[in-house]
């Protein structure tokens, strides 16, 4: 699917010939801006078509938050020491 999208979108043929460094043309500027749309919509586009989605009134509140009481939360987590430093960089700091 995106790389159908894709296919649809023109090169700016014409920003891609200048070679000017210091290019201030402004249809240049619009040129890549409109290029840059059309790549960000194909790829939109895509995501719309190919990810799954549900209606939020489908689904009860219980249902769409239904895995979340099976997340087991830790809540006793410790520090930063310096035990917690990999090998490697304690080795660095010791040369």
């Amino acid at each position: 699917m995106l790389i159908e999208n894709l296919d649809c979108v023109d090169l700016p043929t014409s920003v891609l010939s200048c070679h000017d460094m210091s290019c201030c043309n402004s249809g240049h500027y619009d040129a890549l801006n409109e290029y840059m749309a059309a790549i960000t919509n194909a790829c939109a586009n895509a995501c719309m078509k190919a990810v799954p989605r549900t209606s939020s009134q489908s689904l009860s509140v219980s249902e769409r938050n239904e895995g979340l009481s099976e997340i087991e939360i830790v809540d006793n987590v410790e520090p930063y020491s310096d035990d917690d430093v990999p090998v490697h960089k304690k080795q660095r700091k010791m040369s």
